[in-house]
């Protein structure tokens, strides 16, 4: 009767674990950006003009790729970018935390800048990694590839020439999904092409990012708590 009873309150304290995944609360970030991008086939990553609420009033910072990597980043036509590289806009994304993990929602517009001609970008997502939160500082972004993972999500904002829509572009991803199972201090959106707009200062796109605690580890504690309070009681 005894053990029955003492099942009974750690089931009912486990079916608590909902509330108390709840109560640790999400850590919800909200920012904007918009971009120019000109330039040609041979010109990439030329920032015509660009904003947002992120990291130094919005700017659109150059990395270049490492020569060493191999890197060859090509537009859907076979071009490949002369001088590879990227621009990142980074938004702070909270202290790193490894017991969270990170969502990301993208929601822009997109559309040819010079509708007489090719033009488009690869979206991709980066982050700081762990080593950042060591040796960096929470007043700036990594300034080195050496601190920063990369992802691209889309090559599908690239039109052809004589292309004269406004598209949306929407998505949401787990950064788990990426190989990334920790809230990183900063992520940013990053660019690589050519004569393309990302939506504009008047109606900025928005990257929305999340701070989520993990559920398994808090179930996990929370059933010690539950297992360890029940037996006291017994």
């Amino acid at each position: 009767m005894r053990r029955f009873a003492f099942l009974s309150r750690a089931c009912l304290l486990l079916g608590l674990i909902p509330i108390s995944v709840q109560a640790q609360g999400i850590d919800s970030f909200f920012d904007v950006f918009f971009l120019e991008l000109g330039g040609d086939n041979q010109n990439w990553n030329e920032v015509i003009a660009g904003g947002g609420s992120g990291f130094d009033n919005g700017a659109w910072f150059p990395y270049s790729a490492d020569p060493s990597s191999g890197a060859v980043q090509q537009d859907p036509w076979g071009n490949v970018n002369p001088v590879p590289g990227w621009r990142n806009q980074w938004f702070y994304d909270g202290r790193y935390r490894p017991e969270r993990y990170k969502v990301v929602d993208l929601s822009f517009s997109y559309a040819l800048a010079d509708p007489t001609r090719r033009g488009g970008t690869d979206i991709i997502i980066n982050w700081s990694t762990p080593e950042w939160s060591i040796v960096g500082s929470a007043n700036s972004p990594p300034t080195s590839n050496q601190y920063i993972g990369r992802a691209t999500i889309s090559r599908e904002t690239w039109l052809e020439a004589n292309d004269t829509r406004i598209l949306p572009f929407n998505g949401r991803y787990d950064l788990r999904d990426l190989g990334v199972p920790f809230n990183p201090e900063w992520v940013s959106i990053d660019v690589v092409g050519y004569n393309v707009r990302l939506s504009s200062p008047s109606l900025p796109g928005s990257i929305n990012h999340y701070c989520i605690p993990e559920p398994t580890s808090i179930a996990l504690a929370f059933l010690g708590a539950a297992l360890l309070l029940a037996a006291k009681r017994n």
